[in-house]
Formats: C-alpha cells, structure tokens, sequence
C-alpha cells in the first residue's frame, strides 16, 4: 500500500523544501549577523588603526617641531646677547664650544654672513671661511626673514644638512648668524619612529624630496608621497590645515605637517600588519560563528527530520481515514444494491426449489421414459440456476472484498462489464436501459482494480438515481484519447445539472439528493481516486438533455511501475508481513474463452444465465 498522498517526484521536493528552509531559516540569520559584526568590527577597527598612526604622526612631528625650535631659539639668543661680539672668531668660537657642551654635539659649527653672502666669521671642523653663499636657496630665503629653517641640502661641503639661521644688525648693517645642525642627530629622532616590524617615519618637502633617509624610502617615492599630500589635502603640502590618514595599497600612511608646513612627516606601516589584531579578531568571530552555525545546522537537521517524520505519520493517519471512506463508499453503495441483489437470487432459488419439487413428484415414475428426461432437464436447471447465483454472489464478494490500492495492468473493457453486470438489477428497478460501446485494442491501465471499481459503480450509482422515477439510457463508452489515455465516459439522459452545481460536485459531503439519501463522498472519493492514479475526471451536464461523466486513465507502463515499486520496496518490505492471501478481482485473471455479446442493451431482461445446459463443470463458490 503506497503510504504518501503524494506522487514520490512531489514528496521528495516536498522534503527538500523543507530541508532547505530550515537550514536557510536557521543559518541566513547567522551569516547575516556575522556579515554585519564583520563590517563594523572592519570600519571600527581601521578608525582605530588610522586614529592610532594619526596620534603617532602628531605625536612624533611635535617632537621633531620642538627639537627644530629649540635649536633655533638657542642661535637667536646668541645673536641676541652678543650681537656684534660675533663678528670676533675667538668669541664666536666660544659660543659654539658652549652650545656643543650644552646640546651635545648637536651644533656642527657657526658663521657670520654678511649681506653680500660672504661668511666673514666661521667656527667649525670646516674651512669655510670666506665661503660665498650669495646664491644659495637658503641664503636668498633666510635674507627676507628674521628666522629661518633650510631644507636638508649638500652645499659646498657635499654631504647632507641643514642650517638654522638668524638675521641682525650690527653697526646699523644686516648679517645672518647660521648654524650647522648635527643631520645624524636630527636623524635618529625621525628614525625612532618605529611601531612594530613595518612602521617606519620619513620627512619630506614640498617638492616630495627627503629630508631624512627614511630608511627604505627611495625619492621616486618621495615624489609619489608628495602627491599623495597633495590628492588628499589640496593645494600642496604647504596648505594642509589638519593631519590626514590614509590607505594606498598596502600601505596606510598618516601625514602631520612640521616647520609651518614646508615639511611634512609621513608614518606608514603595512596595512597586514596595523591590522593584525582586526584579522586576529576576524578569526576568532568566524570560529564561534561557525561552530554556532554547525550547532544550528545540526538541530536545523534534527527539526527537519522530526517535522518529515510528523508529515509521514499524518500522511499514514490520512491515508488509512481516505481508505475508511472508500470502505465506507463501498458499504453505502452495498446497501443500495443490497434490496436488488436479494430479488436477483430469489428468483433462481425459487426455479432451483420449483425443479427440486418436481425431481420429487416424478421420482416415482421412474420407469417411464419420459420422466427421465424431464429429471434431467430439472437438474441441470438447478444447476444453471446455481450457477447464476454463484456469479452474482462472486461479484458481490469481490467488490466488498477490501481494497487493494497496489497498482496493476488492468483491463479496463473486462472491468466495465463487471461493473455493469454487478449493476444490472438497480438498472432494472429504476427502468434504466444501460448499453456499452467497447473499443477493441485498448491496452491495459495503470490502476487499482478495487478503486476503479468503486469509482465506476459510484457514477453508475449516480446515474441510476439521477434518472429514477423517469427511467432513460445509460451509456458507457471506453475508447483511446487524443492526449494518449484511455477513457472511459458514462453518459446518462437525466434531467442534467446547472452551471452552479457542476462547480461544486466534487466538494466533500456536497449532494444533491434528498436527506438520508446520500453521504456526498461519493464524487470527492472518485475525484481522489482517479487523481491519485495519475488520471483525470471530467464532467459535461446540459439541463434537459443529460450528463456525462469522462474518465481518463494513463496506460500501464512496466519501467514506471518498476521504478515505484523500487521506490517502496522498504516500505512495503516492513509492512507486508501477516497479510493473508486474497483472490485477484476478475478483471486481473486470465478470462477464458466466452462467446462473444454484441454491444446493446445487457440489462432490463429478467436476468437468466447465459451458462449453456449441459455444462459438466463445477467451481467452488467462497
């Protein structure tokens, strides 16, 4: 017995929509989550990444900013206390001695220039002494200034420095008191910017050249970084108002301005590693997140299952109700034939008793010739009349007979003629002429010969009802479809159905009949039937003329049947022990040879048996 309502194609989508839905249920929130904690952690962590290299820059370029002004402020309090005493190379000696103990080293030497460019006084490890300086950059910048910081320049010295220089006046003349800085000392306070393995400061100018080694910088990327300042604050280096930080590549760069901005000190570190602690977090969050998910994946698993498994048992519980009221269609429609089935024996019975008294009456004649004959024209009749009522009482049983749901190759002419025969006494109470048009090489159907039989009988049924009181024709017709089924139509000339009921006749507990009359399962049984075989159920109804019920059925087809049955073979293996053994309804056996019937009218005679006198075989009758 096939245990699901629905087709295996359909059930096996059913379960994987429910599968997919839970787990897609379960999980979409969870990546969502995740998806949304990731981009947040991502942004707020690189906020925190750039605030962190933006505090370095800012952090480290006023340090630089202070060493600058320091070394500055000290030169401009010489020039102050000492004015023109510096114009003496003993004095001026002295003071860069004074400065070099104080400061450590970080003075390089001191000279006086004059306004033409000529350092008249020097002291230093250099013979710059009369050196013209008149067309250098930072002798033409420091002349319009009072104080004045050069870029890193080589000079005539030929190695790598800068100067700080202060303007004076002496004897009513301008000259300018510069100092060499220590470049190594100035250096190594950019040089101490270093954050982990890859952060690392540089200094640059406008101009995008280096004012530090700045380690692994080459000028080509002085020049990029330069650019990259003027991209991000616009209008040059000189014109940034506010540090900036930045990703480029894989690099993340936070950029301060130093020396009023003619400099600019630049931090990078690789985005990799400012990052390491967000892609460390990264992980952790996938990790719980993915085990969290394998967790809700698995009950996710274990809710579909139990829900299949809830879907499976109601579909049990449905089906088994479905066969209660098939069972129950069979026992109403045995009801109904239960007063003609009755008159249909009793009239055999009574020719059986009639001969039986006559075999009595002429059993003391047996001498004569004549009353030997006449016991044998009285016992076959018995006999032909004993045979008449097995077959009705045959019928009888194998449409009470439970159902039997497997589908079979079934031969749907043989199985309309039972059915018509089974209903030929109610054909006659009602004044029903029934009458059959067979096609001929028809192949066999794919159903259940019960079901099939319970179908048929219930639209013969209604067709009975339909024209009782009135009598008229029943007409049923097998033939083959356009669309490739076979159909079977059962056309009545009763009074016809509107519009308005046609729409609702296959509704559960829907009749048209009078009360006590029908159940109105009769046709919702039908219509589940033949939709459960694969088949369809038509309807056509004219008031006044009559109505025709179509029956369309798919033709056996042994590759889909093997694959159904391998489909439930589990299911059947479990469940098939302990059933007894019944008989095949008649349209399943072999059908022995029988003259051939003409189609037309098989019912409204008075129902003799077509056995011919004489027949020497007998069957047991269950």
């Amino acid at each position: 017995m096939q245990d699901s309502l629905f087709p295996v194609g359909r059930r096996v989508a059913l379960n994987r929509l429910i599968y997919m839905g839970i787990l897609v249920a379960s999980v979409l929130p969870l990546v969502l989550i995740l998806g949304v904690m990731n981009l947040h952690l991502g942004v707020s962590f690189r906020e925190m990444v750039f605030g962190q290299v933006r505090e370095i820059a800012d952090r480290h370029s006023q340090k630089i900013d202070d060493f600058l002004h320091e070394r500055l402020a000290s030169v401009q309090m010489l020039a102050e206390a000492q004015g023109a005493g510096l114009l003496d190379a003993d004095t001026l000696n002295r003071k860069l001695a004074a400065l070099r103990n104080a400061y450590g080293g970080v003075y390089v030497d001191l000279g006086m220039v004059d306004d033409a460019g000529i350092q008249r006084v020097y002291a230093g490890p250099h013979r710059l002494e009369g050196t013209d300086y008149s067309h250098e950059n930072w002798f033409l910048q420091a002349g319009a200034r009072d104080v004045f910081i050069s870029d890193v320049f080589l000079g005539v010295r030929k190695s790598p420095h800068f100067i700080v220089a202060v303007k004076l006046l002496v004897d009513g003349k301008a000259w300018i008191l510069r100092s060499t800085i220590d470049f190594a000392s100035f250096v190594s306070l950019v040089e101490d910017i270093r954050v982990g393995a890859t952060g690392q400061a540089c200094i640059i100018n406008r101009g995008g050249e280096f004012q530090t080694s700045g380690g692994r910088h080459s000028a080509g990327d002085g020049t990029l970084l330069a650019e990259y300042a003027r991209r991000v604050f616009g209008g040059g280096i000189g014109g940034m108002e506010q540090e900036r930080a930045f990703e480029e590549g894989e690099m993340i760069y936070a950029m301060s301005r130093l020396k009023g901005g003619d400099w600019v000190l630049v931090f990078q570190q690789s985005t990799r590693e400012a990052l390491q602690g967000l892609h460390a977090a990264q992980r952790t969050l996938f990790l719980v997140l993915g085990l969290a998910s394998i967790a809700v994946l698995v009950l996710g698993m274990f809710l579909a299952q139990r829900i299949i498994e809830r879907i499976d048992g109601l579909e049990r519980e449905m089906a088994a109700l479905n066969a209660q009221v098939v069972e129950a269609g069979k026992l109403s429609a045995l009801g109904e034939m239960a007063a003609g089935i009755a008159h249909e024996i009793n009239n055999p019975v009574a020719i059986m008793m009639e001969e039986a008294g006559w075999i009595e009456d002429v059993l003391g004649e047996l001498q004569e010739q004549d009353a030997v004959r006449e016991i044998g024209d009285s016992a076959r009749q018995i006999r032909t009349q004993g045979v008449r009522c097995r077959d009705i009482t045959h019928k009888l049983l194998s449409f009470a007979r439970r159902s039997d749901r497997e589908v079979h190759a079934v031969d749907i002419n043989a199985l309309v003629m039972e059915m018509v025969e089974l209903s030929g006494q109610k054909a006659r109470t009602v004044s029903v002429h029934v009458v059959t048009a067979l096609a001929e090489g028809l192949p066999p159907v794919a159903a259940s010969p019960s079901e099939l039989q319970q179908v048929f009988l219930n639209l013969f049924n209604n067709a009975f009802d339909a024209m009782e009181g009135s009598g008229g024709t029943l007409k049923v017709a097998t033939l083959m479809s356009d669309n490739g089924m076979v159909a079977v139509n059962v056309a009545d000339t009763g009074p016809g159905m509107p519009e308005a009921i046609l729409q609702r006749i296959y509704d559960p507990f829907f009749t048209t009949k009078p009360v006590g009359k029908g159940t109105g399962l009769g046709l919702s049984i039908c219509y589940g039937i033949i939709n459960k075989m694969g088949g369809e159920i038509k309807v056509s109804s004219i008031v006044g003329v009559g109505t025709t019920f179509q029956v369309l059925l798919p033709p056996f087809d042994p590759a889909v049947h093997a694959a159904h049955a391998a489909q439930h073979s589990g299911r059947l293996a479990g469940g098939a022990t302990g059933m007894a053994s019944c008989p095949a309804p008649r349209a399943m056996q072999p059908r022995a040879a029988e003259p051939a019937k003409t189609p037309g009218m098989l019912a409204g005679g008075n129902g003799s048996s077509a056995n011919p006198p004489g027949d020497g075989g007998r069957e047991d009758t269950a």
